[in-house]
């Protein structure tokens, strides 16, 4: 999937899953481009997880999750083995690298 073109600004954090496996599985509703309409799901796979940072204020998160709090964010594909996802929140950040990250569009 070509993740290039993703409309970062106004998504909205759906969720973050920690599991007992080690993996991490982070769930965003964003324009799949710049002239889309619509926000669309997409799902964010981590496995093998080398690092997770992630400090958000849940009340600005929620505040603004209609309007979007998202205000941007970077997805880099494999670099020296690991897979990087940063999303840079309207008040706060999610950071990690993993050795695979597979990216999907949900329902």
């Amino acid at each position: 999937m070509n993740t290039e073109n993703f409309e970062w600004h106004d998504g909205t954090l759906d969720s973050i899953h920690i599991d007992g496996d080690g993996r991490i599985s982070i769930a965003c509703y964003l324009y799949p481009s710049s002239d889309a309409k619509s926000r669309v799901k997409f799902v964010w796979d981590c496995s093998g997880v080398v690092s997770c940072s992630c400090t958000v204020d849940f009340l600005a998160v929620l505040d603004n999750r209609k309007a979007g709090n998202i205000n941007n964010g970077r997805f880099k594909l494999v670099k020296r083995g690991v897979s990087t996802l940063k999303l840079f929140l309207s008040d706060g950040y999610v950071e990690l690298a993993a050795k695979t990250i597979d990216v999907r569009q949900s329902d």
